[in-house]
């Protein structure tokens, strides 16, 4: 079925996405290639930037061949750090077993890479047309290195979607807290958390049923991954960082996340295309509000014109 079919219906008998995030990015990845001119045989490359658990990438990639039908041949990667705390050790080989699993006739052994929070990616210049990255962001100290690979390793004309949270955001989702992430004084946080867990706020209960885990021992885990694993950052200077590594970036397609959403509410198909046209003006205004509220979606451009 061919993207005009996809514009026309706007569903598909898709496979069920594991999280709406999931689907918002498969909806970006095929509006965005909507607008550029492919080869019909030429390879779409896609990186998974963090993929942690490869379920992202066994949704796109179930996805993208039941709408392509092979044509173009589509060919996911993905990467994770090892030296991040946010992953257990050695969860990468369970991710290639995982994905091994549902696409046995993929060598994910050299398309899933195991890497440092330093190493430059190992990926060669300009291999991919899109990246994508789910929820990554707000993790990544080094964010100029973060988007200066992503500027390395696209192609010309190509693009990166990127769904995240930024500083702005009431609602930290790690410790399900508000305003948690704004706290930088490790005392201040450590109070600030255990009180929560005392007014019945957070997740201290949760954690206590499985684990039988104290009051103070969890305010000091979850204080120290705040403050340890989290690094979020300002809309503007989400922007500089990104065009600073010579992409052209924008908030486009955030409200179409919450669309999404407010979609599975009702009941809804999803919507698997989203409008091409755009306001600038109008998503300049709305990212104003939106980023209050939960992620949004930065989309990256490479295109050198000069």
């Amino acid at each position: 079925m061919s993207l005009s079919d996809i514009q026309n219906r706007n569903y598909l008998p898709m496979p069920k996405p594991a999280s709406i995030t999931h689907q918002h990015i498969l909806s970006a990845l095929l509006t965005l290639y909507k607008k550029q001119s492919y080869n019909s045989k030429e390879v779409i490359r896609i990186l998974d930037a963090g993929c942690g658990d490869g379920r992202l990438i066994a949704f796109l990639l179930s996805s993208l061949v039941l709408i392509f039908n092979s044509d173009p041949k589509i060919e996911i990667f993905g990467f994770d750090v090892f030296d991040h705390g946010v992953q257990k050790e050695g969860f990468i080989f369970n991710t290639i077993k995982t994905l091994s699993d549902v696409f046995p006739e993929i060598p994910w052994d050299g398309r899933i890479r195991y890497v440092g929070v330093d190493d430059e990616w190992p990926f060669d210049d300009g291999f991919f047309n899109f990246i994508v990255s789910n929820q990554v962001l707000e993790h990544v100290h080094n964010k100029y290195h973060f988007f200066s690979n992503i500027s390395r390793t696209l192609k010309n004309g190509g693009y990166s979607v990127n769904l995240a949270p930024l500083m702005h955001c009431i609602w930290e989702g790690h410790v399900h807290l508000p305003l948690a992430h704004k706290i930088r004084n490790h005392t201040a946080l450590l109070i600030y958390i255990y009180i929560c867990s005392v007014l019945g706020l957070g997740n201290f209960s949760s954690h206590h049923k499985k684990t039988g885990i104290s009051r103070r021992v969890f305010s000091g885990q979850q204080t120290n991954y705040v403050l340890r694993w989290t690094s979020y950052t300002s809309e503007s200077e989400t922007l500089k960082l990104s065009r600073d590594c010579g992409l052209k970036c924008d908030f486009s397609y955030s409200l179409e996340f919450y669309t999404q959403k407010l979609r599975s509410i009702l009941g809804l198909p999803f919507s698997m295309y989203y409008r091409n046209r755009r306001f600038g003006i109008t998503d300049a205004v709305l990212i104003k509000i939106l980023r209050y509220i939960s992620s949004v979606t930065l989309i990256c451009h490479k295109r050198n014109t000069y």
